[in-house]
């Protein structure tokens, strides 16, 4: 009985299916010309008074279906305004009729340091599907920055190139076209540091000479800047190098370069080795030390770097003493030795040791600091045996020009140029026998502060050869040539 019932069952479906449908090679067909099927459909609905109705339910209802296939399709009951058909893209679930974006619109950028900041304006369609998302494309190199809105920066640009920007917008559905492309902007930045910087002073000013930057930033560089230190003195220029001027002789100064482009100040360059400004400076014993360009007793303006035909020579000093006029060369003589100097004598001492003053001072001049005596002007001394040979090659040691370390020594025009910016003329000198002058022109003879015995060390130099550490009477008459403390 159950049997029967069970084939009644199957006879009465199979008519069904007959009536609305047709099966063959694994396709079927409802509703009406049941006989008349698509060759391309596995299914096919057909009627003129139904509708196709697929699953409804809520957005919630849909979101909780597990794992949907990609072609899905439900009609969600509580969204868009009144529902809406909607189909899973293997992404997300779209509005059936959804479509990709419009574009993007009035994209504009903003240059930086390697990157740029595009702004843009959304589609005015989102296609039906909500956009997701943005992309920045560079051209060239197709950099690109995404994100959910405006604006977006797109990093890694090379700065000095010039680069556009367009905008895609992205939905469930894919892609929009791209946006209008920007106006080229060109990323940038301050420059780097110059470097090298190297500084030659003179007289109250300095020539800073220095490399331009490896990197302009991007932007052309529209000139430098240096700094003095102490004092903050400037010059600016378009190249090196530049010259800052009202510096003060005798102070030591260094100097920083800084370089400008459109953007701004690169940061400052290191420090350049520190220059000692003055119109007469050298090399003593490894430090630069200023000198009087003269000297005592020259008066003019005469070029201090060459022998002017004598007038540099300047006056002849008997160790120990002050300027009272006995160091003129024309002074007159007294016969000595005497206790206290005579202001306008030479004093002459035929007898050992052949000092104008007895009893003899060793603290007239001195080495450790300037005494009363000095006849220097406030900041130079007499200069010791210790700087004199500082000047040449260290110590006592004596030789020819060539075999001097600290300085180049050259004879120009009786006397020799010490470096570059120091002069010191063959002045000769005035004997304590007699007080008559020796042959000028050939010999250099100058005090130095230093005692030796009953004598006083002295620099004394010939065409050929430079004696740092030769002693002497102390009542002759010898140039001074001051040096800064």
């Amino acid at each position: 009985m159950i049997l029967r019932k069970r084939l009644s069952d199957l006879f009465i479906l199979v008519l069904l299916l007959v009536g609305c449908s047709v099966l063959a090679q694994n396709q079927l067909k409802i509703g009406t010309n049941a006989n008349n099927i698509s060759g391309s459909a596995v299914l096919e609905l057909e009627s003129e008074t139904r509708g196709f109705l697929p699953p409804r339910m809520t957005h919630s209802q849909k979101t909780d279906i597990s794992s949907p296939a990609a072609g899905l399709i439900v009609w969600c009951t509580n969204c868009g305004t009144n529902g809406e058909m909607q189909v899973y893209n293997g992404v997300g679930w779209i509005n059936f009729s959804s479509t990709v974006p419009g574009a993007p619109t009035g994209a504009v950028a903003t240059a930086g340091n390697t990157q740029a900041s595009v702004a843009f304006t959304a589609p005015a369609s989102n296609g039906g599907s909500a956009i997701t998302g943005y992309t920045v494309t560079s051209s060239p190199s197709g950099f690109t920055a995404t994100g959910a809105s405006s604006p977006l920066t797109v990093t890694g640009l090379t700065n000095g190139t010039s680069y556009t920007f367009s905008v895609v917008a992205t939905n469930a559905v894919g892609n929009s076209v791209a946006s209008a492309a920007s106006v080229a902007v060109t990323p940038r930045t301050v420059p780097d540091a110059p470097t090298g910087a190297v500084a030659t002073a003179s007289n109250t000013q300095a020539s800073v000479a220095f490399t331009a930057p490896a990197s302009n930033g991007g932007s052309a560089i529209t000139g430098y800047t240096v700094t003095s230190s102490p004092s903050g003195f400037t010059a600016t220029g378009a190249s090196s190098p530049l010259t800052v001027t009202g510096l003060t002789n005798g102070t030591s100064y260094t100097f920083s370069v800084i370089a400008t482009n459109a953007v701004g100040n690169s940061v400052a360059s290191g420090a350049s080795a520190a220059v000692l400004v003055s119109t007469c400076s050298a090399n003593v014993g490894g430090t630069l030390k200023e000198f009087l360009c003269y000297n005592l007793g020259v008066t003019g303006t005469q070029d201090p770097l060459s022998y002017q035909g004598g007038a540099n020579n300047g006056t002849l000093y008997q160790w120990g003493r002050q300027t009272d006029g006995h160091e003129v060369r024309t002074s007159t003589s007294q016969a000595g030795p005497v206790s206290a100097p005579v202001a306008g004598k030479f004093i002459t001492n035929g007898s050992s040791p052949n000092d104008w003053r007895n009893p003899q001072d060793n603290t007239l001049w001195l080495d450790a600091s300037k005494t009363a005596n000095d006849p220097c002007p406030p900041r130079f001394r007499v200069p010791t045996q210790a700087q004199w040979g500082g000047l040449f090659s260290d110590g006592l040691t004596s030789g020819a020009p060539g075999t001097a370390t600290r300085n180049t020594w050259t004879w120009t025009g009786n006397g020799f140029t010490v470096g570059s910016k120091l002069y010191l003329p063959a002045a000769s000198y005035r004997t304590v026998l007699s007080a008559a002058l020796g042959n000028v022109g050939s010999d250099g003879f100058y005090w130095s502060s230093t005692v030796n015995g009953a004598n006083a060390y002295y620099l004394y130099f010939t065409s050929g050869n430079v004696f740092p550490g030769y002693s002497a009477y102390r009542g002759s008459g010898f140039s001074v040539r001051c040096i800064s403390e």
